[in-house]
């Protein structure tokens, strides 16, 4: 579908949004949700089809080759350059794998904490596999997420799930295990749903080959 922005087309500091062969004006600066709703319906855009966000990055395993020249030993240093502060490190590759995932759903609770989305992930670059957030991660990212799209308090969702503030606050609160099922009902009363998938584990690197002076 085709997409065009002219800055000039709209009237007085509008520009003109064309999609397809639709068409809307749009004004300069920060847009309203009333404006952004008119916007999608002139575009003939469901809104629900930007709602969807996916809690899986790209994840740099690298082996730690100066702890295996130095002792010999296997060690990965594990990043996400998508996400602040996701760093870690395994003693073998399935660790690796599992402390990139305990590593991401850390740095992700942090988001949580400040009350703002995380950033949207990157594409897979050459060398990187893609690491998930646990599905009860994902889903208290999820509700915190529509709770700011819809301004909603943690009264408004204890009203609506007819729970008291303390199971709200549990409930969001990203270092509490809340049940899966509680989670897909506070997604389902907010409009949301969780899509899991299924992926192959990615295999480890090759193992490199040390050279050793005599």
């Amino acid at each position: 579908m085709s997409f065009a922005f002219d800055p000039e087309r709209g009237k007085g500091s509008h520009g003109l949004v064309m999609v397809g062969s639709n068409r809307t004006v749009m004004p300069r600066g920060e847009i309203s949700p009333g404006t952004l709703a008119a916007m999608m319906k002139d575009l003939q855009i469901d809104r629900r089809e930007f709602s969807v966000m996916r809690y899986a990055y790209p994840c740099s395993i690298e082996r730690d080759l100066e702890e295996l020249q130095a002792t010999g030993r296997e060690a990965y240093v594990i990043t996400f350059r998508d996400i602040r502060g996701a760093n870690s490190c395994g003693w073998s590759w399935p660790e690796a794998l599992e402390m990139a995932e305990d590593c991401l759903d850390v740095a992700l609770s942090w988001y949580i904490d400040d009350n703002v989305d995380p950033p949207p992930p990157s594409a897979l670059q050459a060398g990187e596999v893609m690491v998930a957030a646990t599905p009860i991660m994902a889903g208290k990212l999820a509700i915190c997420s529509a709770m700011r799209e819809q301004d909603m308090t943690r009264s408004d969702l204890a009203e609506r799930l007819h729970l008291d503030d303390e199971q709200v606050r549990r409930l969001l609160d990203p270092r509490y295990r809340t049940h899966m099922t509680t989670v897909q009902r506070a997604l389902s009363a907010l409009g949301r749903s969780l899509v899991v998938e299924d992926c192959a584990v990615a295999p480890p690197p090759d193992t490199p080959t040390l050279l050793r002076s005599t």
